[in-house]
């Protein structure tokens, strides 16, 4: 066998697990379609139920560092909530203020926090709340 089969299947395997690991974080990020399976995604280890606005500007930064932060969260599934689009979900969570995060640990609410600084700002926040 030559050296470029080689190359090729070691670049072949590269990009096999990069897409692997794409997949992953795209199953820890949902967005919520339909109002009735919530229960189902917060009762996980550890969820944050994001409520946001299409509009809005630092919704979009968070929403575009979301891989990187799911990366340095392996263990947190992110739930993205259209609140115009579920408004009476966001008014019983009084959100207020766009994006909000919603802390859940076993089920539990445990916390919550407003607005979005960048990414780092948020994975620590995040591992607090969340005892990580």
């Amino acid at each position: 066998m030559t050296m470029r089969f080689y190359v090729s299947l070691i670049l072949f395997c590269v990009s096999l697990s990069g897409s692997l690991e794409a997949r992953a974080v795209r199953r820890q990020v949902s967005e919520l379609h339909n109002q009735n399976v919530l229960g189902q995604l917060v009762n996980n280890d550890a969820t944050v139920l994001v409520f946001y606005s299409p509009r809005c500007g630092h919704c979009h930064r968070f929403r575009q560092d979301l891989g990187s932060i799911s990366a340095s969260l392996p263990a947190v599934n992110f739930v993205l909530v259209s609140a115009p689009q579920f408004r009476p979900l966001a008014q019983q969570y009084n959100v207020q203020v766009y994006p909000t995060f919603i802390y859940f640990s076993d089920g539990s609410r445990v916390g919550e926090s407003f607005g979005y600084d960048g990414s780092h700002a948020f994975v620590n926040t995040a591992r607090a709340k969340l005892h990580l």
